[in-house]
């Protein structure tokens, strides 16, 4: 396995490269706060830049899924129904 210095120096010194990531999937969690998911659309165009190929997915909360929606880097929108920040029995919309 190819490896790279590790940018802050922790471990042994050296971090696995990434490859192409042919045929790989990505999955981008950004649950709620508009202002938070607007924000996260350059990382999104960036992923995609870096790697054409892969599957990007992004989970959200349900109430946020319009803006990924119409992201065009974005190849699959899981929206997360959400009561609060603290419900821990959220559920996947379908």
């Amino acid at each position: 396995m190819d490896v790279a210095p590790a940018p802050n120096g922790a471990g042994s010194g050296t971090a696995p490269l990434l490859g192409p990531l042919d045929g790989a999937r990505i999955l981008v969690v950004r649950f709620s706060g508009l202002g938070d998911v607007v924000l996260t659309l350059p990382a999104i165009h960036a992923l995609r830049r870096a790697f054409p190929r892969a599957h990007i997915a992004w989970l959200v909360a349900d109430s946020c899924r319009t803006v990924p929606e119409m992201c065009p880097d974005v190849d699959a929108v899981l929206p997360l129904r959400l009561t609060s920040s603290t419900d821990r029995a959220a559920t996947v919309v379908r």
